[in-house]
């Protein structure tokens, strides 16, 4: 890591830190940290791995700005990025939890992380939005899956391979209508299906290789592959 980085980082930090000697006056000390922490994000696996590193020095300067922020208006300073203190003091948030996306609004001005992370890409072209989202895993590999299709116009030789099937109470997602069957057609995960998580988002599978026994073939992703079952099983 570059040791600049690092002595910039701890200086935003040490700059947030002493937010306390000024709670209810208005400074342009909060500026001030948010182009240090500009400065480091330009690299956003750095700034991470820094936020991480010194997780503790980062809790205590977000408390500090925290309580800093509860005693002040949001008062206008000097500066090319405008707003007021207490905005500048969510945007400090901002950058001081990232690693853990807990995350504090001081006015109505900004209410997401995207929001601010839209307002660093337009004035100083950063892109932290990697480090907002959180991969977990899913399923594990060798998973069986069911694609449900409708067994209208299934060819012939590809009958043999769809289960039909009355649905479950367990099942919430199939409407439940008495004597009604449901028809699908198996896949397996080949590798682990991971799920990426975003703060305001809805979440979505990342890439994963899949398999149709019946019909041989591979899917890069669990849509993809879906994709393919439905182009052989549902030809019309």
């Amino acid at each position: 890591m570059k040791t600049s980085l690092k002595k910039v980082f701890l200086q935003a930090i040490n700059i947030c830190q002493s937010l306390t000697e000024w709670k209810s006056k208005p400074t342009d000390l909060t500026f001030q940290a948010i182009e240090l922490f500009c400065e480091v994000a330009q690299s956003p696996s750095h700034f991470s791995r820094l936020a991480k590193n010194y997780s503790q020095e980062t809790q205590l300067a977000s408390q500090a700005v925290y309580e800093y922020a509860t005693t002040v208006d949001n008062w206008r300073v000097d500066c090319e990025l405008g707003f007021g203190v207490k905005d500048h003091c969510t945007i400090l948030n901002f950058f001081l939890n990232i690693y853990t996306h807990e995350f504090n609004y001081f006015t109505g001005n900004f209410n997401s992380p995207e929001q601010i992370n839209k307002l660093l890409q337009d004035w100083k072209q950063i892109d932290v939005n990697p480090l907002l989202s959180k991969i977990v895993d899913c399923l594990p590999s060798g998973t069986r899956l069911m694609a449900r299709i409708n067994p209208r116009n299934v060819p012939k030789e590809l009958q043999q391979y769809v289960l039909n099937l009355f649905p479950s109470p367990n099942l919430s997602s199939l409407p439940s209508k008495a004597h009604r069957e449901y028809s699908f057609v198996e896949l397996v995960l080949i590798e682990n299906l991971k799920l990426e998580l975003q703060q305001t988002k809805l979440g979505s599978f990342k890439d994963c290789k899949c398999f149709i026994p019946a019909l041989k073939k591979y899917g890069d992703s669990v849509n993809s592959t879906y994709t393919l079952i439905s182009k052989f099983f549902e030809p019309y």
